[in-house]
């Protein structure tokens, strides 16, 4: 069989870039991603990010950054429910 050297010689490519791409293919948050899906599902989409941060780490014990979980959500396509605003009968005009 060929060496890594020599294969990553004809390919032309340089070792690094093979290094940064095996790696790259395994998803880093796919555990997190079950686990966000589960508590927005188990709370019939009420949580929203800040909710779900708060949920992870004090249930599960899982430290993520409120941006990180809010870009998971996002790729996961989970929206929560926003509360109805309040009816204004009363019009103020100045």
């Amino acid at each position: 069989m060929f060496s890594l050297k020599e294969l990553l010689k004809l390919a032309n490519i340089p070792r690094s870039t093979y290094y940064y791409f095996s790696k790259k293919t395994e998803d880093k948050y796919s555990y997190e991603k079950e686990v966000i899906k589960e508590i927005f599902e188990f709370n019939k989409g009420r949580y929203g990010y800040r909710r779900i941060t708060i949920t992870l780490r004090k249930e599960y014990g899982i430290i993520l950054n409120h941006k990180t979980v809010l870009k998971i959500m996002r790729l996961l396509g989970l929206k929560c429910k926003i509360k109805a605003g309040r009816y204004k009968s009363y019009i103020n005009v100045n």
